[in-house]
């Protein structure tokens, strides 16, 4: 990979918005792992948008982002970068981050995503590579990227599309939104694969076949008491190593992954035309029913026993009539 021009030290000034960062909220779930935005700003607007502290953010998802037009400075970390139209930045889990705009108009596109969609889609080498690239450290030059003129477009246009198809609640919406995000993907990484970009990664640093390993575990054995112990022996690392590679790889914790897989385990289960909310809870892993109604209303939004009439509702719209006698 070519070496960039060097990036500046970051002066007291420039680290000071790193004290206001906030969490930002997006409607992201386990049952809705992608979401996007375009943001812009025109010139009839008035003086540019100067956010100051006020805006700085950080998120548990992974994020593509590309300038359409106009340009900013753009602050990640520590580190701050000038960008410009079809400029594409990729972010992992829990990254500091805010632009300020130079010029107007401005505007931009987003698309978040849940850093376990991409093992879900594609499990065995693909997914974990990706996610990589979204997560490893970086320098802000290898997580701003000018990329080439004919697939910037490409991109731009595929991440317009993606985003108006969220927002239109069609019929086959999740399967388009999804197969638009590995279009988008697939442009970038074979584009950086043709340019020779490759990227070192450092010594603490992911271990994806370790991860995959843990991941295996809990999709086996989540119907019984799993502790992170257990995981740690499982694929022989320490305790405390394994936590800060499985956080690296995946912006959340063994737990949190863990608790999640179970409650999508308890959704499918709950869409049973006769099953029983206390049934599921224990047949997916949970030792107290309390336990599982809270982390199941925080995932899915509502609580198992409404979600579980909601799809035998849904069932029962959806059969044919009777046929009279």
């Amino acid at each position: 990979m070519k070496k960039s021009a060097q990036t500046k030290s970051p002066s007291v000034k420039d680290l000071a918005w790193l004290g206001s960062v906030r969490e930002a909220r997006l409607p992201i779930s386990f049952s809705r792992p992608l979401w996007g935005r375009v943001v812009r700003f025109d010139k009839g607007s008035g003086s540019l948008p100067r956010p100051g502290v006020q805006f700085p953010e950080q998120h548990p998802h992974c994020e593509l982002n590309m300038v359409l037009a106009g340009t900013c400075t753009q602050y990640v970390n520590s580190e701050k970068v000038s960008r410009r139209p079809k400029d594409v930045m990729l972010l992992g889990p829990a990254t500091p981050h805010y632009p300020i705009l130079e010029s107007l108009p401005q505007e931009s596109v987003s698309v978040y995503f849940s850093p376990v969609l991409l093992l879900e889609i594609a499990p065995k080498r693909d997914g974990a590579r990706a996610l990589a690239r979204f997560t490893m450290p970086s320098r802000i030059e290898d997580r701003v990227v000018r990329v080439k003129a004919s697939v910037a477009d490409k991109m731009a246009s595929l991440l317009v599309e993606l985003v108006a198809e969220l927002h239109s609640e069609r019929a086959w919406s999740e399967f388009r939104t999804r197969s638009l995000l590995l279009d988008v993907l697939l442009e970038f990484f074979r584009w950086e694969d043709s340019v020779g970009r490759e990227y070192q990664l450092r010594e603490h640093d992911v271990n994806w076949s370790i991860i995959q390993q843990t991941l295996d575990y809990m999709h086996q054995n989540f119907a019984e008491p799993i502790y992170v112990r257990d995981l740690a022996r499982a694929v022989g690392l320490s305790l405390s190593r394994l936590q800060s590679m499985f956080r690296s790889a995946l912006g959340m914790s063994c737990i949190q992954y863990l608790r999640a897989y179970r409650i999508s385990q308890a959704a499918s289960m709950l869409c049973m035309p006769d099953a029983r909310v206390t049934e599921v809870a224990f047949n997916v892993g949970f030792e107290t029913l309390s336990h599982f109604n809270t982390s199941f209303h925080a995932l899915m939004g509502m609580a198992p026993t409404r979600y579980a009439d909601g799809m035998r509702r849904g069932r029962k719209h959806a059969s044919p009539p009777k046929k009279k006698r």
